[in-house]
């Protein structure tokens, strides 16, 4: 399902979306199935990618739409993510990172986020492979997620000990606030029509 995401001209923006009603909350016991159903929506990225090429080698109004589905899909579900791991349980979160002069400010009630922040004068440039930015940079820091989190103690996987590393919770809050900022980006181009092939 489409987010609905407004970028304004003096580079802020409003964003407002529904979360993955299988992942409304992540626990200990359902973790790993978020895990299986984020790698789901994140190869659907690509697969769409491709699909929408494979006629005329371009990417055409509905099938731009689709794309934009498919990563909002998987920015829904980094966002519960990152409230499991902030353990945040007012499910309100800031994200800055100073380098990217990004930030954004998140809150959910129930199954809704609404979002509002600011974005770099460098989502204006334009990425000119989609492939080479997804392979090089969205799947790279996902796969990083993954290794990181492999790490992270939940009692599922039998760790008695649940004490978490400061370290390793802001090495994985930093990795999906790299993931928030760089799905943003692409979906900005995307839909600004900056990306057609």
């Amino acid at each position: 399902m489409r987010n609905e995401i407004i970028f304004f001209d003096d580079y802020s923006f409003k964003c407002k979306g529904t979360l993955n009603k299988n992942f409304l909350e992540i626990t200990d016991d359902n973790v790993r199935g978020w895990f299986s159903q984020s790698v789901k929506e994140f190869n659907e990225i690509f697969e769409n990618y491709q699909k929408a090429l494979s006629d005329d080698g371009k990417i055409t109004g509905p099938e731009r739409s689709e794309l934009m589905s498919e990563l909002d899909d998987f920015f829904n579900l980094l966002i519960t993510f990152y409230i499991f791991i902030v353990e945040d349980k007012d499910k309100t979160f800031e994200v800055y990172i100073v380098s990217r002069d990004f930030r954004f400010t998140c809150s959910i009630v129930k199954h809704n986020w609404t979002a509002s922040g600011s974005y770099p004068e460098l989502f204006l440039k334009a990425t000119h492979d989609f492939k080479i930015f997804y392979q090089n940079i969205l799947y790279e820091n996902f796969k990083k997620l993954i290794s990181e989190f492999k790490d992270f103690p939940v009692q599922d996987l039998g760790c008695e000990d649940t004490t978490i590393d400061p370290y390793k919770r802001n090495s994985l809050l930093s990795i999906i606030e790299e993931l928030f900022y760089q799905v943003l980006k692409i979906r900005f181009q995307i839909e600004k029509c900056m990306i057609n092939d």
